[in-house]
């Protein structure tokens, strides 16, 4: 069987914090230092050396085993007269000056790669596999009301969260046709330095009460404002023989986009819903649901010249793709078993903010179209018969450059009715000139 690629650029904007885990974390208790704007990593064998160099190795280890979670490293080699900064192996800067590190003892670091943190091309495929998968569900209402139904019977058997996951599972890989997530490919995305990275300070904010002051900690994040980018290939065969791939048939990104913001759109719905309900502090609910709001009105701007989505750590138990397609009824008791259940199974209901209840994770996803250098037809004269190189625009239309003049939308006799890829290269005869001894048609060098 042969495959044709199309490959896009996809540039991201990050509208809020970025974290993805690596699942490593680091202690302020001699692991990470902090100073009134700064988190410094540094060179630990370096230090060690020097802490045994002056004798102070075992006050050292004494003064974080008695003190613990309220070590204080950078004051403690400041006693000791031994600048820190000269022991740096990497600088980031807070998003919140004066973080007080005995109460956010905990730093939570990013995936990384030659030391720069990046986004997995499989957090972008799960993105994907969440949109596609929703708009499969509200284009089979039976099936999703089926899937309620089973959810709403086995929480009034009593059956808990692992049960109803695994039913929940079963059903996704029914639906799901993996040939379909074999002709989506995605990269991971290009790097970024640490200029573009930041420490923030992680609150937790209940749906379901008050938030709670001693659950902080730190992530080391992808800042907001901070572009990256990544490449998404439609790999298709000739003949394809999955149902649900009327995306892929438009060979550009902008159907995928109307079905990334669909999603989107489902969840924030619920999450203003959620949020508007919820005992959270007046100044939180309002920069959440103001937030929210945006990323709302920009979705319908969109019209599939870009994505709304959220990737990373700190969504809601609505991220769980079949939660905003459930009925009230059913969501409501699957929320309580939530809450009464704790568990790993389903993300909790919560949401992570850093600084002014700013919620982590959302991006802006364009597919970027580099400038396109036309081949230049150098002719010493314009006479009919000349051949010349052009581009496929649409049926009976090419562009092409001729000395440098550019003619776009010109008329082509395509007599045989041959088709093309749009701008795809292909020979052409200049057909027809105007009395000024313009091009005003070609046809096609068959």
């Amino acid at each position: 069987m042969t495959y044709k690629h199309y490959p896009f650029d996809i540039k991201i904007t990050t509208l809020s914090p970025i974290h993805i885990g690596n699942g490593e974390t680091l202690s302020s208790t001699g692991e990470y230092l902090t100073t009134a704007d700064a988190i410094y990593f540094l060179k630990h064998e370096e230090l060690m050396a020097l802490l045994k160099k002056e004798g102070l190795f075992d006050d050292y280890l004494e003064k974080i085993v008695h003190e613990r979670e309220h070590f204080d490293f950078y004051q403690t080699l400041k006693d000791w007269s031994i600048n820190p900064i000269g022991l740096e192996e990497r600088r980031l800067p807070l998003s919140q000056p004066g973080l007080n590190p005995a109460s956010n003892n905990i730093l939570h670091l990013h995936i990384k790669t030659g030391k720069q943190v990046y986004v997995p091309g499989s957090t972008f495929k799960g993105l994907i596999r969440h949109a596609v998968l929703a708009d499969q569900l509200l284009n089979n209402k039976q099936m999703l009301q089926e899937i309620d139904a089973q959810i709403k019977r086995l929480i009034e058997e009593g059956k808990g969260l692992w049960q109803i996951k695994q039913y929940w599972e079963r059903k996704e890989r029914e639906l799901l046709e993996v040939d379909l997530f074999k002709m989506i490919r995605c990269t991971d995305s290009e790097t970024v330095s640490d200029s573009a990275v930041c420490v923030q300070q992680i609150r937790r904010q209940s749906m379901t009460g008050q938030a709670s002051e001693s659950l902080d900690w730190l992530e080391e994040c992808i800042a907001k404002e901070q572009q990256l980018a990544f490449i998404l290939t439609y790999y298709l065969p000739e003949q394809s023989r999955v149902k649900n791939d009327a995306f892929l048939q438009h060979k550009n990104p902008s159907k995928l986009f109307e079905l990334l913001n669909a999603w989107s759109a489902t969840v924030i719905q619920q999450e203003i819903e959620l949020v508007e309900a919820s005992k959270l502090g007046e100044d939180d609910r309002k920069s959440m649901i103001k937030q929210l709001e945006q990323l709302k009105q920009d979705i319908f701007n969109a019209n599939g010249a870009y994505a709304i989505a959220r990737i990373g750590k700190g969504k809601t138990v609505f991220f769980q793709t079949i939660m905003p397609l459930l009925t009230t009824t059913t969501r409501q008791l699957l929320i309580d078993l939530i809450k009464k259940e704790p568990t790993q199974v389903f993300p909790a209901s919560r949401v992570l903010t850093v600084q002014d209840g700013l919620m982590k994770g959302w991006i802006k996803m364009v597919h970027h179209k580099p400038e396109r250098k036309l081949f230049d037809n150098l002719v010493s004269e314009l006479k009919l018969g000349t051949v010349l190189k052009a581009y496929w625009v649409k049926a009976k239309t090419v562009e092409l450059l001729v000395n440098g003049e550019y003619y776009g939308n010109l008329q082509l006799i395509n007599k045989y009715k041959e088709k093309f890829e749009q701008g795809e290269q292909i020979t052409v005869i200049l057909h027809q000139l105007t009395k000024s001894n313009t091009i005003s048609q070609v046809k096609l060098n068959q």
